[in-house]
């Protein structure tokens, strides 16, 4: 193990530095709270304290982390790097490109989540799971509540994530 220089670790100080910094780390933990809503709710899902959309609303959050951040360079001389903003997009960029491909999943695994999925709701129901009384070479024939075919959701299901390709 190599030595490395060790300095002392001195909190910042300056009561003005410290309140810009506290209501950076405020703006940017709402912008992921409403990020963390917008995936657990959906985009277009309507607030029902705000009775706006969620994308409305992480809007309204990013606006105010580019304020905050806007002030911190006006007023501490804090300027974000052209070339870094630039490199990352692009690192962004390439990243996004591989989402799809990430997102592919066989039927089969499709399947086993749907069938998961159908046992875990069967058990909050006190009911027995759709798929309990069959094999795997019986599903295709496999109803459950008057109808309801379990296969038929599980080929919606892989055709939705295919389609997202």
């Amino acid at each position: 193990m190599t030595e490395g220089k060790i300095s002392p670790w001195v909190p910042e100080q300056d009561p003005f530095r410290l309140a810009m910094l506290s209501k950076l780390i405020e703006e940017c933990n709402e912008l992921a709270g409403r990020a963390a809503r917008c995936i657990s709710h959906g985009l277009e899902q309507v607030d029902p304290d705000k009775n706006r959309p969620n994308a409305d609303l992480m809007a309204d959050e990013m606006a105010d982390v580019i304020a905050c951040m806007t002030m911190i360079e006006v007023r501490l001389g804090i300027t974000p790097d052209d070339d870094r903003i630039e490199k990352k997009f692009e690192g962004y960029k390439r990243w996004h490109a591989l989402i799809p491909d990430a997102l592919v999943i066989s039927e089969e695994t499709a399947e086993a989540a749907a069938r998961e999925h159908d046992r875990e709701e069967a058990a909050q129901m006190g009911e027995t799971s759709p798929w309990s009384d069959f094999g795997p070479q019986d599903t295709d024939a496999a109803e459950w509540r008057g109808g309801r075919i379990i296969v038929m959701q599980v080929a919606l299901r892989a055709a939705a994530l295919r389609g997202f390709r």
